[in-house]
C-alpha cells in the first residue's frame, strides 16, 4: 500500500459514512435518531483512542525530557544545575529554583 492510498482512506471512509447516514436518515425519516445512534456507537472508540494517543504522547515526551536533563547535567558544572535546567527547559522560577544549589 502506498502512502497516498493510506492517507486517503480516512476521507473515503468519511464520505461513505456521510452517504450511508444520509440514506438511512431519508429512509427512516428520523435523521436525528440515526445521527444520535451513530454518535453513541463511535463515542467509546473515540474516547479510548484519544486516551491511548495522549498517554503515548506524554510517555514519549517524558522520555525526551529525561534524555535532555541527563545531557544537561553532563554538560554543565555541578554548581549550576538548577540554573542550567531552568534555562534549557524553560522553567526558570519553579524547576530552576527548586533544583538549584542552596548555599
Amino acid at each position: 500500500m502506498s502512502s497516498g492510498t493510506a492517507l486517503i482512506l480516512p476521507y473515503v471512509a468519511a464520505s461513505c459514512g456521510a452517504l450511508v447516514g444520509g440514506y438511512l436518515g431519508d429512509r427512516s425519516r428520523i435523521a436525528q435518531r440515526v445521527s444520535l445512534g451513530a454518535g453513541l456507537f463511535t463515542r467509546p472508540a473515540a474516547v479510548t483512542s484519544v486516551l491511548l494517543l495522549m498517554s503515548l504522547a506524554l510517555f514519549l515526551n517524558a522520555v525526551m525530557a529525561n534524555a535532555m536533563v541527563v545531557v544537561l547535567f553532563d554538560l554543565y558544572p555541578a554548581e549550576v544545575p538548577g540554573i542550567a535546567m531552568g534555562a534549557y527547559i524553560g522553567r526558570f522560577g519553579g524547576l530552576g529554583g527548586w533544583s538549584g544549589r542552596s548555599s
